[in-house]
């Protein structure tokens, strides 16, 4: 519905609503209002979503009965509009709150950015004509002072298998608002200052020597890459602190565009290289066809622009990410940095590639890192990461509180989250989790985490409004969970004692787990989402079949690292399954670490499934000694 009002409002105003919806519609101004546009077979909430994104003016309905709810799903109606507003130039009207009582500003309990805007205060009583007709001549305006981009990008679709799949989109204006944004609330998140100090030259680590530590670089490269400030666009959306999936989504189109217009401009191919690789490092999509993409212009960027920094970096992140040629993403690297020793990021992949065939020089080199670079989150945030995954869990969470002194970056909340689970103090977890920023709450590394915290605390609602604001069909996140959505919502329902219910989830994941073996008939992890969704629907000697093919893709002896999520993984599905001393086996792998061991012991009681095992001779046999972290 390009150039529509989308109408925000609590379901207890729905006829205020009306009649405010009546007034613009008589006005000529065609107006997104769920009561009477919503028709059987939408899929409502995506629906909504994607209206909100491209609706031309926000206008949430601020009433008593908004006052009043501490919940409902107009606040994330809210949510969403505020953060589309961010990427949109300070002038632009977007925001236009509708005051209907008697509400002052400083007690209404709305999101921050709404007070930034004007308020309009309306008797609905009354048909609102003058407020109607003002908002058709702002959307006159609107329509006069900008035009469509052109389309000639195209985007790999979320969510399909295909490699052809792709979709031309009709961005709305403020898509080209968004690529204007100024310095300010981005380049605030992304330029992050840095103490003084003197760049180091390469050699072995990059000319490093372990023994001596670097000095402070002065700042952060500041080089003018790229030049077309739409792609400087697109490149600090994937670079942005809180950048979400939907960022990398539109600074993908952005540089599709630039390609498609110019197929040989090494600055747009080394963008869209940039980008299509950042979804790798980040774990966002791991597709085949995704990596299809990353591998395609990562190499054309580097046949391009051979000495573009970027091009490199692009190029050694697939390598990197995919082991595919580790000694070359290295080498990659300090030529990088050799051309750019001011850019942490090169610094950061290239510790992380070192790492994977050799640990200790690869920690080593972060470690410098964080001298070289004290200021930048993400590079304590990666040495959390190498801490982590070597089972050092208080020199993670001091890399993490660092990462989070300088800057909020949301990965960091989850994973001290993780760190109060494997505490045992789910009030902790759930403390931490309410402190990812609001914009990537609905992405699925933080939704799972959420989903753990609720299976485990019995606050089943909490956990299912997370599943439901993700509003795809599969997770993606490769780090954590891939899976179909409704698998999610299954456990929980079930968990609630619901059964009826939640064999409705469990059938809507075994079609979503169908579909996409079909398209992807290697995919090893599907196997593992059967397991679970069989044994929901109480098919357990195929669960049991699934499960045991399952098992010999898992790498052995089994090393799960102490902070893994556990709900889906080989231990719990064995028990559960009645192989009981496969699960045995497993559990005698797993605490090769008093810290694996006390992971292994908070999982067993605090997950509600586990209550027939806790008190079993063998396994509390095997869980007592050594402990570490004083966990009880």
């Amino acid at each position: 519905m390009s150039g529509a009002v989308f109408l925000s409002y609590a379901s207890q105003d729905a006829e205020a609503a009306k009649r405010i919806c009546e007034a613009l519609r008589n006005a000529g101004v065609e107006v997104w209002f769920d009561q009477s546009e919503l028709v059987g077979g939408d899929v409502w909430d995506k629906k909504i979503r994607r209206q909100i994104k491209e609706c031309a003016l926000f206008l949430p309905v601020i009433s008593a009965n908004t006052q009043a709810r501490e919940e409902g799903y107009f606040r994330l109606e809210w949510l969403l509009a505020v953060e589309r507003s961010r990427l949109m130039a300070d002038d632009a009207r977007f925001l236009f709150p509708v005051v209907i009582d008697e509400i002052p500003e400083v007690a209404a309990r709305v999101p921050d950015r709404f007070r930034e805007v004007q308020w309009t205060r309306l008797d609905v009583r009354e048909t609102p004509q003058i407020f109607a007709k003002r908002i058709a001549r702002l959307l006159g305006q609107k329509s006069a002072a900008e035009a469509d981009p052109p389309e000639n990008g195209q985007l790999t679709k979320r969510g399909t298998s295909s490699p052809k799949a792709a979709t031309h989109r009709n961005r709305l204006p403020w898509l080209v608002g968004s690529l204007l944004i100024g310095a300010g609330l981005v380049l605030a998140l992304i330029l992050r200052q840095h103490v003084a100090g003197d760049s180091t030259k390469t050699g072995d680590v990059a000319g490093l020597s372990t023994s001596k530590p670097p000095d402070a670089i002065p700042a952060w490269s500041q080089r003018d890459w790229p030049h077309d400030p739409d792609l400087k666009r697109a490149i600090q959306m994937i670079d942005a602190l809180d950048s979400t999936r939907e960022d990398f989504d539109f600074a993908e189109e952005i540089a599709q565009r630039a390609v498609d217009k110019s197929p040989s401009d090494p600055e747009a191919v080394t963008v869209l290289a940039r980008v299509e690789n950042q979804y790798l490092l980040r774990s966002f999509d791991k597709r085949p066809e995704r990596l299809s993409l990353a591998k395609r212009y990562a190499d054309r960027a580097l046949h391009l622009a051979p000495d573009e920094p970027e091009a490199l970096y692009a190029q050694a992140i697939f390598m990197g990410r995919q082991e595919s040629d580790l000694p070359q993403a290295e080498a990659l690297l300090h030529r990088a940095c050799e051309l750019d020793p001011k850019q942490p990021s090169y610094w950061r992949e290239l510790a992380t590639v070192v790492t994977r065939e050799r640990p200790a020089e690869g920690m080593a080199l972060e470690e410098q890192n964080v001298v070289r670079f004290p200021n930048d989150a993400l590079t304590h945030y990666d040495l959390s990461i190498l801490y982590r995954d070597a089972d050092r869990l208080s020199d993670t969470e001091r890399e993490l509180d660092a990462t989070i002194r300088l800057a909020p970056v949301s990965n960091a909340f989850d994973w001290k989250a993780r760190l109060a689970f494997m505490h045992g103090n789910l009030a902790e977890m759930k403390t931490w989790i309410d402190r990812v920023p609001s914009k990537s709450r609905s992405e699925e590394r933080t939704v799972m985490t959420r989903f753990v915290y609720a299976a485990t605390s019995g606050n089943f609602d909490e956990g299912l409004i997370a599943v439901r604001s993700f509003t795809e069909p599969w997770f993606l996140d490769s780090n954590n969970y891939t899976g179909p959505t409704a698998l999610l919502a299954a456990e929980l329902i079930s968990l609630e004692g619901k059964p009826e219910l939640a064999r409705l989830e469990y059938e809507a994941a075994l079609t979503e787990v169908q579909r996409h073996l079909a398209d992807n008939p290697a995919d090893f992890r599907a196997d593992n989402d059967e397991v679970w969704i069989l044994r929901g629907l109480g098919r357990i000697e195929d669960a049991q079949t699934h499960n045991r093919t399952n098992l010999e893709t898992i790498e052995r002896p089994y090393r799960p690292f102490p902070l893994s999520l556990w709900w889906f993984t080989a231990i719990p599905a064995s028990l559960l399954l009645g192989e009981h001393d496969t699960a045995m086996q497993l559990m005698r792998e797993a605490v090769s670490t008093p810290e694996r061991r006390d992971w292994l012991r908070v999982c067993l009681r605090l997950d509600p499934r586990m209550a027939p095992w806790r008190d079993e001779p063998a396994i509390k046999a095997l869980l007592i000694e050594p402990t570490a972290g004083g966990i009880p």
